[in-house]
């Protein structure tokens, strides 16, 4: 595994963590309410699919469990059309997503753990 893709799954993998942290025992109007949550979880979604981009398509494929493409296309609103992030969307997100993303990363059959 070359260095570039094994930082990735790292970075992949430590976002999701952080995100889930920060957002630990929050419910959605205080999550929505904390302008310094919101905005380390929406940088650590940034994170995620910049290291989405390094990963091989070659594991992408074998890992088909994982959403790659919604996870690049996220972040690219979040970059590129931040204006048009929703709150509910990222809190849906982070409640229904990450902890299926944080099972799949933990499956991973690469040595990160």
């Amino acid at each position: 595994m070359n260095r570039r893709f094994e930082s990735a799954l790292v970075d992949l993998e430590r976002s999701v963590e952080k995100i889930l942290v920060y957002t630990e025992g929050m419910g959605f109007d205080e999550f929505a309410g904390d302008e310094k949550v919101v905005d380390a979880v929406l940088w650590n979604f940034q994170v995620m699919g910049e290291a989405v981009s390094n990963i091989p398509e070659e594991f992408k494929e074998a890992n088909s469990g994982v959403e790659w493409g919604d996870i690049r296309d996220f972040r690219n609103v979040v970059t590129h059309k931040y204006w048009m992030v929703d709150p509910e969307i990222t809190w849906d997100i982070i409640e229904n997503k990450l902890p299926g993303l944080k099972r799949e990363i933990e499956n991973f059959d690469v040595g990160l753990h």
